[in-house]
């Protein structure tokens, strides 16, 4: 929670910084690419039970069923093993 909130400060600074300036980079953008970033990075920790996958994975916009979600987690299951 803490680090959100650190980052949430950290893009409200960049974007004060950046004003009167174009734009490069949006807020969607970067919330989003965050959230790969958490994703990703629970993928490569061997202690990230699948359960905490499945809610970054979530996190990201991918349902149940679709074809995202079931590759993700073949995905993962290959790189942890079946838990």
């Amino acid at each position: 929670m803490a680090d959100e909130k650190e980052q949430d400060l950290r893009d409200v600074m960049r974007e004060e910084e950046s004003r009167g300036r174009r734009q490069v980079r949006k807020v969607v953008t970067t919330e989003r690419k965050r959230r790969i970033e958490q994703a990703a990075a629970r993928l490569a920790d061997p202690n990230c039970d699948e359960r905490q996958f499945l809610e970054a994975i979530r996190a990201l916009g991918q349902q149940e069923g679709s074809p995202e979600f079931e590759a993700s987690l073949k995905l993962w299951r290959e790189y942890h093993g079946k838990s």
